[in-house]
């Protein structure tokens, strides 16, 4: 029996993905008002809760994927380079290209400097403080997520010996038991403080949500559209963090939000069957090449646009910048990623993208 292809995760990633976008062009522009000598009394959106969801989305994903997988003699290594394949080589690709900026144009970046051991560990997916000393970041600042994301394939990839009841319970518990640890741990223990952080039950929430959907679990249809109604209410609300921001409630309910939209488009009556227009796909199919490449858009049209209206007419550049790398980031994933993946996997070419890839 083949694995439905759930359509509507794909079109939460690209949700996922422009949220993180606006949040920062956002930023870029009061920045840019700040230059200019003004002030802008906006609302700045909290993009971060992007990431949020697309964890929620990922510890679904790889375990929806993981199934076929399950007792199956070497599935260790398989899961791994199926992984590496698909995080890695565009990863490596714009570190390399945040490389060449830093080294060319140090002081067209404000949040990262050139140091050997830093690049290196930012390849190697190793947690680590940033030769600016404020952040645990790699040189390229929103690789932070897939530290997190190489941390839980890994384990999964461990546990792939044990049958699916048995895998969740054990994920379960060296995730609860970690997190428990990492409260205690001393502040110096960078890579452990970083693993151990809570919003790794990001994952296990996802992966729940997989089991459910594994296991037969469906809901009545008219939760489809009242869980994406629900979800999209969330996410307005977090225009307002600067009044919900505490460690439980604000970062609880990004979780929430990742899990409700999760939850809207897998479990109900019907999801597997949603066909949403070409264009929502699309921008699911992109989403990781604008996530990694929005930030070198950004900076290319801020650059621009100081020259050219000298820090004006910010909402303008607010729209064309959304604009432009949205555009950009679906020609890079059309000409960089997909023929990258190719080449590394050895896979013959396909017409569809499923989340199950």
């Amino acid at each position: 029996m083949g694995q439905d292809k759930l359509f509507g995760l794909q079109v939460l990633r690209g949700l996922a993905a422009f949220l993180v976008l606006v949040g920062h062009v956002q930023h870029e522009a009061v920045s840019m008002a700040a230059s200019a000598g003004a002030a802008l009394d906006w609302r700045v959106y909290p993009g971060s809760v992007g990431v949020d969801i697309f964890f929620v989305i990922s510890g679904f994903v790889i375990v929806y994927a993981a199934q076929k997988m399950i007792g199956q003699s070497g599935a260790f290594k398989a899961f791994l380079w199926r992984r590496f394949v698909r995080i890695a080589p565009i990863y490596w690709f714009y570190t390399s290209l945040m490389v060449g900026v830093v080294l060319i144009m140090p002081h067209a970046v404000q949040i990262a400097r050139y140091d050997f051991w830093h690049v290196v560990q930012s390849y190697l997916f190793i947690p680590h403080i940033r030769p600016l000393g404020d952040s645990v970041r790699p040189l390229l600042s929103l690789g932070w997520s897939l530290n997190y994301e190489m941390y839980f394939y890994l384990i999964l990839a461990a546990l792939l010996a044990l049958p699916l009841r048995k895998m969740m319970v054990a994920l379960s518990l060296y995730f609860a038991l970690t997190v428990m640890i990492g409260f205690f741990l001393p502040q110096p223990w960078v890579i452990l403080n970083y693993w151990f952080d809570p919003i790794v039950l990001e994952f296990l929430i996802g992966a729940w949500l997989a089991y459910a959907y594994i296991r037969g679990v469906r809901l009545p249809s008219w939760t489809l559209w009242a869980g994406c109604l629900f979800g999209l209410g969330l996410v307005t609300l977090h225009l307002w963090y600067d009044v919900l921001y505490s460690p439980f409630v604000f970062e609880w309910l990004r979780a929430l939000t990742g899990m409700v939209f999760v939850a809207a488009l897998t479990l109900p009556s019907g999801a597997a069957a949603l066909k949403p227009p070409r264009v929502l796909t699309a921008l699911g199919d992109s989403s990781y090449s604008l996530y990694l490449a929005h930030p070198f858009i950004i900076g290319a049209a801020q650059l621009i646009w100081m020259r050219l209206f000298d820090g004006g007419a910010l909402w303008l550049f607010c729209g064309l910048t959304i604009c432009a790398c949205l555009i950009g980031a679906h020609i890079a994933y059309l000409i960089i990623e997909r023929p990258l993946i190719r080449i590394i996997s050895g896979l013959p070419r396909r017409k569809n993208t499923s989340p199950d890839q």
